[in-house]
């Protein structure tokens, strides 16, 4: 049994993480049972969540979470039940205070958006068109990526994240 902690899911990336994780299960995993809990990207909507879940169900294997400020929270409630290290997390942005507990062994991995890139990306973009200049492509495609423990330095690198680790 896995739960998945889903963002709001009247916007598109909410409902878009949730659909992309619940299908993939279903398609890939039948056999495992999705457990899902709708929050509006609410840190307290996700710790009662998980607490609901946990009353619910008999054993929880893992808990995937739509949004990183969901992976701390529940970090802690697994931590509070000694289940780090035996229920699997896994986040959702990269944020740093996730991936914080992913070096201190509490998050074993993060799909994790490549923030400076995105910031890089997008102002370069912009500034090209106020100074008037054409955009071949205005989509700009910046690929995530799954974040475990034996990348987290190289990403922290990538991401230009070091002070935040130092």
């Amino acid at each position: 049994t896995v739960v998945s902690i889903n963002g709001y899911l009247g916007i598109e990336s909410g409902l878009g993480r949730r659909d992309g994780f619940v299908n993939y299960m279903n398609e890939h995993y039948p056999e495992i049972t999705v457990f899902e809990i709708d929050t509006k990207f609410s840190q307290e909507e996700a710790l009662n969540g998980i607490d609901d879940a946990f009353a619910a169900l008999d054993q929880i294997d893992g808990v995937f979470c739509a949004w990183d400020g969901a992976t701390v929270v529940v970090q802690n409630n697994l931590e509070e039940r000694g289940l780090t290290g035996t229920t699997l997390l896994c986040g959702f942005d990269g944020a740093v205070d996730a991936l914080m507990l992913m070096q201190e062994g509490k998050v074993d991995a993060d799909v994790a958006q490549p923030l400076y890139a995105m910031g890089y990306e997008g102002f370069r973009t912009a500034f090209s068109l106020a100074k008037g200049e054409t955009i071949d492509n205005q989509n700009i495609a910046l690929a995530t990526k799954l974040v475990v423990m034996d990348e987290l330095d190289a990403w922290i690198e990538e991401g230009h994240l070091q002070s935040y680790f130092e």
